[in-house]
């Protein structure tokens, strides 16, 4: 069970069928899916980022968060790789 933000509506719409997706009074949408857990399922979770909390099963949160604690490392440019970005992208740019 999920719950997803107001602002994600036209991808409700677009990815749940009709009677999948509850709309709340305070506007978000509880949504029943019944995914295998896999690597897609986290995926389309973590797509919605912040617009979206698994409800049922808790578990998930914490495949969740430890999936985005690994890729934010993965991505994570050190202080000198971010500057010699910033050099790089400047001569191109302006020579």
């Amino acid at each position: 069970m999920l719950k997803i933000a107001q602002e994600m509506t036209y991808r409700i719409y677009n990815e749940f069928y009709e009677d999948l997706a509850e709309r709340q009074e305070d506007g978000n949408f509880i949504v029943t899916v019944s995914w295998p857990e896999d690597d897609r399922a986290y995926g389309t979770i973590q797509f919605y980022g912040e617009h979206i909390e698994v409800i049922e099963p808790e578990y998930i949160n914490e495949i969740i968060k430890e999936n985005n604690k690994n890729n934010k490392n993965i991505y994570n440019m050190t202080c000198c790789c971010q500057i010699m970005c910033y050099i790089v992208c400047y001569i191109m740019l302006y020579i």
